[in-house]
């Protein structure tokens, strides 16, 4: 296969990301890393929604967005080093939202209504932003309310481990 270098898809903000860049995109002050498979339907769908949403103005402009697909050869170095975690995905796509560098909030499937809650939980929003589109001014990392929960918390495992807990934690 040809090795994909990191870059945002021609016109878009959903970046590529690989082995090559993983380690720099989850460090960003809010990023949003979805995990997907190359032929995945539910992945390609959710792809194309946020596509949509984040071409439609000015959304969440401070915040990176990157897929990975995990079945492809470029993830491997992501798949070794997340192992632990990754055994507990249930299915894809899975988002997991980072801010600096820390997995705070992640949540199976897709969704803007539910990708605009997790941001909005954990990135504040510029003043008099719309909380439910996502448009905001300067979004900035916001300390959560309570500790990140581990997985087993809520039914739906919408949350992640954090590396203070057992488990390492994805990055």
């Amino acid at each position: 296969m040809a090795e994909r270098t990191a870059r945002i898809d021609p016109g878009r903000r959903i970046e590529v990301v690989s082995d090559a860049n993983w380690r720099e995109f989850c460090s960003a002050p809010v990023a949003v890393l979805m995990l997907a498979e190359h032929g995945c339907p539910a992945c390609r769908a959710w792809t194309e929604e946020l596509r949509g949403h984040l071409e439609g103005g000015p959304v969440w402009p401070h915040v990176r967005f990157g897929k990975i697909e995990l079945d492809l050869a470029e993830a491997e170095g992501f798949r070794a080093a997340n192992a632990g975690w990754l055994a507990l995905v249930e299915g894809i796509p899975f988002n997991v939202l980072y801010v600096e560098g820390e997995p705070r909030a992640s949540f199976a499937g897709g969704g803007v209504r539910r990708l605009a809650s997790r941001l909005r939980e954990y990135v504040s929003s510029g003043a008099g932003s719309p909380e439910e589109t996502g448009h905001a001014a300067t979004p900035t990392p916001a300390a959560p309310a309570s500790r990140p929960a581990t997985p087993g918390d809520e039914p739906s495992a919408s949350r992640i481990a954090t590396p203070e807990s057992s488990d390492p934690g994805p990055g």
